[in-house]
């Protein structure tokens, strides 16, 4: 089980630095740092918004989830709403590890090289990757979620990797300077926005944060399926409980090529594909899905005919797919008369139908358990 938990008020100050100092930093080129502003509607790459900057109140509470420290630095009060920025320190060490493991470089770290499955496999394991849903207390009252963003900051990397930007870009830099961030870790930091419901706050004498997680893509067994009655049998990696699939229909479908083509005239796009369907038992909690395990076929450009300048019209290949998913409201009756509900998965489309579809189990599941903090910022300012 994980904990969440608070540190004593003796250690929730954080080491902020001053509000008022100033700062001499300056950009590669010898420009002046941007001024620290923060906006309801800006991000850390394009702060600016049309309405008055936040004003800031330093918050410096300090807190453990989801096995790793963290600290509220401060919150900003908008016209629209209240901004709350949450940075989460992850050690060197394990960073480093990651990458080693993954051989991931700064010219080495294109995800696109991996496999789908190897690409869950890597937010998995990938220390700076938790997202979650934010919800946010005010003096008691609960604010409306707005949007959020986050960027990640890797000071300790300058020195492995000098000369590039590997450690972090100017956003991530004016952030952990402005927040004091130790530059021996890593960080992920985010940006989180709250819309007022009723009347805006001046100030805040309580915050109630809390921290649900989404929950994670984890890569399951292969299978194949030729006739309905076929049946495959699968543990949950997360709780061992075995389940069994029933195909109940599988057939070759075809996509409607004129609605297709109506949006890029100059490509030709894949077409056929495979359509299971298909009852699980017992019935999970929505955490498992099917898709064809094969990426299928890119869109490729016409012929160009022989009146043709032979120009380029433009447009990308761009990847098309269907995702399978449980879509049908359809309730079967088994032998022993229990409701299953009819699920539907469709493989990637191909340009040539194929005889025998491979697909993949992902389960979903959440890696750590909803985090509720309390903090008492009365006297922060």
């Amino acid at each position: 089980m994980n904990k969440n938990s608070q540190d004593s008020p003796k250690q929730n100050a954080a080491p902020l630095p001053p509000e008022n100092e100033p700062d001499s930093s300056r950009t590669p080129d010898g420009a002046a740092e941007p001024e620290w502003k923060v906006y309801f509607d800006g991000n850390f790459w394009s702060p600016q918004g049309q309405e008055p900057a936040g004003t800031e109140l330093r918050i410096g509470k300090q807190f453990q989830w989801a096995g790793h420290h963290w600290l509220l630095p401060a919150v900003y009060f908008c016209s629209e709403g209240l901004v709350l920025d949450l940075c989460m320190r992850v050690e060197a060490r394990e960073i480093e590890a990651f990458m080693e493991k993954w051989n991931l470089t700064p010219e080495n770290a294109d995800y696109d090289r991996f496999t789908r499955e190897q690409q869950m496999e890597l937010e998995l394991e990938n220390p700076l990757c938790l997202e979650f849903r934010p919800e946010l207390e005010l003096n008691g009252r609960k604010l409306a979620f707005s949007q959020g963003c986050s960027v990640s900051y890797l000071p300790f990397l300058e020195e492995k990797y000098p000369g590039t930007e590997a450690a972090d870009g100017l956003e991530e830099k004016l952030a952990g300077r402005h927040y004091g961030l130790d530059q021996a870790c890593g960080w992920k930091i985010y940006r989180e926005a709250f819309l007022w419901e009723g009347s805006p706050f001046s100030k805040a004498d309580s915050l109630l944060l809390t921290l649900d997680p989404y929950p994670n893509d984890i890569p399951g067994p292969h299978f194949t399926a030729n006739a309905p009655g076929d049946m495959i049998s699968f543990t949950h990696p997360a709780d061992g409980r075995l389940y069994t699939l029933t195909v109940q229909d599988i057939s070759q479908e075809t996509l409607d090529k004129a609605l297709l083509e109506e949006s890029e005239e100059s490509l030709e796009f894949p077409l056929h594909y495979t359509v299971l369907t298909y009852t699980l038992s017992p019935e999970p909690e929505e955490d498992i899905a099917i898709t064809g395990f094969s990426g299928g076929d890119q869109p490729r450009r016409k012929p160009v005919s022989s009146d043709s300048d032979g120009s380029d019209s433009g447009g990308g290949a761009a990847a098309i797919g269907i995702i399978g998913c449980a879509v049908s409201p359809l309730i079967l009756l088994d032998s022993n008369e229990k409701q299953q509900k009819l699920h539907t998965a469709c493989s990637f489309p191909r340009f040539e139908p194929v005889k025998e579809t491979e697909w993949s189990i992902t389960f979903h599941k959440k890696q750590f358990e909803t985090g509720v903090f309390p903090f008492d910022v009365k006297s922060c300012g």
